[in-house]
Formats: C-alpha cells, structure tokens, sequence
C-alpha cells in the first residue's frame, strides 16, 4: 500500500527534523532509507521522496532556527560518483561527508 502525499510528507519531514536536531548531514537518500527503515510496511519511492526533501528541508531549518545549507557533493552509488545534495550544518565540511556510499543506514 503507497502511503498518501500527506503522511508521506509528515514522515519526510518528521526525519529531516530528527537528523537536524542531532546535527548529521545527509542526503535525500539518506532520508529514504530512514523513512523505509522506520515504517517498512511504507512502499516508499526515491523520486516521489526525493522531490518532498528538496522542497521541504531548507524551510524546516529555517522554520525551526537550524542552521543548514544545501551543497552539491559527489557520493558512491552503487561503484559509480554520481552528485547528490548534502545537506548539512554551516559550520560542516561537506567533504567530511562520510555516508557517501549511499546503501541503506541505520536509523537513528
């Protein structure tokens, strides 16, 4: 069963939220592989996910006095360097990003 586009949402959000407040950086894929790990029963799709983190994180940190950037950054897909988003504190390196294989990592 696809969850609807506003659970998903509130689930997007709700992960987002909880890497800022630990202060981890992270990818869209990142926040998918936590939203698929967190509810399994979600049949949760990279593309309809990705596009809900683009829109929503740099508004949720804002929104909640996060201090975030956004930086588009090479990571390991699979063997091939393929640029994804990092998002991440300010004072954060994003070169010291260091989930770049992007498989599935565990939840927090």
């Amino acid at each position: 069963m696809k969850m609807k586009k506003k659970v998903l949402k509130l689930e997007v959000n709700s992960a987002i939220l909880e890497f800022m407040v630990n202060g981890l950086a992270f990818t869209a894929l990142d926040i998918c592989n936590y939203v698929r790990d967190t509810n399994p029963q979600a049949k949760v799709r990279y593309n309809d996910l990705s596009r809900v983190v683009k829109r929503n994180v740099l508004n949720l940190a804002q929104t909640f006095a996060h201090q975030y950037n956004a930086t588009l950054q090479l990571v390991d897909a699979d063997g091939s360097p393929v640029l994804a988003y990092v998002y991440h504190r300010m004072d954060f390196d994003p070169e010291n990003y260091l989930a770049r294989d992007q498989k599935t990592l565990q939840t927090l």
